[in-house]
C-alpha cells in the first residue's frame, strides 16, 4: 500500500511540475477571453496527459532503481492504472483546443479540426497520435483484452511508442509553448530524451547483451497442458546473471518454442527452477546452468 501511495505522490508531483513550469513561463497571462480560457485549459490537460504517458513508459522500462524500490509488478500495475486517465486528459486536451481555437476564429469544432489538420504543420501527427493512444487503451480494457490472444494485445500495446513519437513534433512546432529559451522546453526535452534512452537501453540493449554474454539457448520445449508449455533454456554463468529478471531476451509463440520478441526470463540459481508466465502468457520459463 505504501509503495502504491508513493507512486501516486510521484504522479501528482510530476503533473504539478509540468503545470508549474507552464505558469512560470507566463502561460496564464494569455488568458484574456473565453476562447483563450478554453485554449489554456486544453494546454494544461495536454501537459498533464503527456506527463502521465511518459511516467507510464518509465514504469515499464525495467529501470533497476524502480524495480528494486517499488517492485516491477507494482510498477506495471500502476502503469496500467494510468492508461485511462492519460487518455481522458489527452482527449480533453484536443477537445478544448479545437473549441478555443474555433471560438477565436469563428469556426465550429469540426471545421476547426479540419483547419488544424490542413493548415498547421505537424498537427496531423497529433491526430494520428490520438488515434494510436485510443487503440492502445481500448484494447487494454479487461473486457476487450479477453477477446484477443495475448500476442495480439502485446503487438497493439507496442503502438504506445509510436503514439508518443508522433505526439512530440507538434509540441515543439505549434505556437510558442516550448519556445527556445523557456524552462518548459528544457524540461520536456530532458524527460523525453531520458525516457527514450531508458527504454532503448533497459528493454533492448541490456537484455540482448546479457543474452549473448550468458549464451542462453532454447534446449527443449515441454508441453504441460493444452496451450501451455515450459521452455527449458541453457546458459553459462547464470549465477552471475543480473537481478530483477532483466537478463534474457525471448518470447515463445504457443506450440513453437521459437525466439521472436523481447521478454524477461529470471535466471535460476541451482540445477533447476521455474518462473511461471504472467497471466495471459502462453509459456513458463526455466533456465538451467550448463
Amino acid at each position: 500500500m505504501l509503495r502504491t501511495d508513493l507512486l501516486t505522490i510521484i504522479a501528482w508531483a510530476s503533473v504539478a511540475a509540468a503545470v508549474a513550469l507552464w505558469l512560470a513561463d507566463g502561460g496564464a497571462t494569455n488568458i484574456t477571453s473565453p476562447a483563450s480560457l478554453f485554449t489554456a485549459a486544453g494546454i494544461v490537460a495536454g501537459l498533464a496527459g503527456m506527463d502521465l504517458v511518459l511516467l507510464m513508459l518509465l514504469l515499464a522500462a525495467r529501470i533497476p532503481f524502480i524495480d528494486r524500490t517499488i517492485g516491477h509488478d507494482r510498477a506495471l500495475e500502476f502503469h496500467g492504472k494510468l492508461g485511462k486517465p492519460s487518455l481522458y486528459l489527452l482527449l480533453t486536451h484536443g477537445l478544448l483546443l479545437v473549441i478555443g481555437y474555433g471560438m477565436a476564429e469563428g469556426l465550429d469544432p469540426v471545421s476547426e479540426s479540419i483547419n488544424l489538420w490542413v493548415q498547421v504543420p505537424d498537427m496531423w501527427l497529433a491526430f494520428v497520435s490520438m488515434a494510436l493512444f485510443i487503440a492502445v487503451v481500448v484494447t487494454s480494457l479487461v473486457a476487450v483484452r479477453r477477446r484477443f490472444p495475448y500476442e495480439f494485445w502485446y503487438m497493439v500495446h507496442l503502438l504506445t511508442y509510436a503514439a508518443v513519437a508522433t505526439s512530440i513534433p507538434h509540441q515543439f512546432s505549434v505556437g510558442g509553448l516550448f519556445a527556445a529559451g523557456t524552462w518548459q522546453r528544457w524540461y520536456w526535452l530532458a524527460i523525453c530524451i531520458y525516457t527514450g534512452s531508458a527504454l532503448v537501453y533497459f528493454r533492448i540493449l541490456e537484455p540482448v547483451l546479457a543474452t549473448a554474454r550468458h549464451q542462453l539457448t532454447v534446449a527443449r520445449v515441454e508441453r504441460v497442458a493444452p496451450g501451455v508449455v515450459n521452455i527449458v533454456m541453457r546458459g553459462r554463468k547464470l549465477d552471475q546473471a543480473g537481478r530483477d529478471g532483466r537478463t534474457f531476451l525471448h518470447l515463445a509463440l504457443p506450440g513453437s518454442g521459437h525466439v521472436v520478441a523481447p521478454a524477461p526470463v529470471q535466471p535460476v540459481r541451482g540445477a533447476r527452477g521455474r518462473r511461471p508466465g504472467r497471466p495471459g502468457d502462453a509459456a513458463g520459463h526455466r533456465a538451467e546452468p550448463r
